[in-house]
């Protein structure tokens, strides 16, 4: 379901609103927004309004996640009690890791300067408002962007420090931001 128009090197991505399969994905990328879930596969975007039961189906398997901006997930299987299994590359921590001097990690930043290529999302004449179109944009641009800078990451061999250090601390910080912690005053 992904074309790929060599002249323009552009990549154009569906959406479907019928069920992911993930069973024999080995990566999947996903955005949490206020109301709904993206996920995309193979280069066809799936959303959901059930955010916790995607998140524990997705976290649960043993797929590679791909997210931007961990901590807000991290928070909902936490308050959800759903552990998570398998990697987890997250384009904001690998941002940080990368620039870390930056002035932000947003996707758009990040697609600028890492240099990604177009990316076009075929609405299949849906009705969509203009955030929804720019939501599901992101999560498109970030299946390409987590590519690159994965690449980045263990060419300065700094993946292990994503894995092992970041994505761990991610998780320990939300669940300090939900408990929080005695101050001595």
């Amino acid at each position: 379901v992904c074309s790929i128009d060599d002249t323009s090197n552009s990549v154009t991505f569906t959406i479907s609103d019928e069920a992911v399969d993930i069973s024999d994905s080995d990566t999947i990328a996903c955005m949490l927004y206020d109301d709904y879930i993206a996920v995309c596969k193979d280069s066809t975007i799936y959303y959901n309004n059930d955010i916790t039961a995607t998140l524990k189906l997705l976290f649960e398997s043993k797929c590679k996640k791909l997210t931007h901006g961990i901590k807000p997930i991290f928070a909902i299987l936490d308050k959800n009690n759903i552990s998570y299994t398998g990697d987890i590359f997250d384009t904001e921590l690998a941002g940080y890791l990368l620039n870390p001097s930056a002035s932000g990690y947003e996707i758009t930043r990040l697609v600028q300067e890492y240099s990604i290529a177009d990316v076009a999302v075929d609405f299949a004449d849906k009705e969509y408002s203009d955030t929804q179109k720019a939501e599901l944009l992101q999560l498109a641009q970030l299946t390409q962007l987590g590519v690159k800078l994965e690449k980045l990451l263990k060419e300065n061999s700094q993946d292990k420090l994503l894995y092992d250090i970041e994505i761990p601390l991610a998780y320990v910080l939300s669940s300090m931001e939900k408990e929080g912690f005695k101050v001595d005053t």
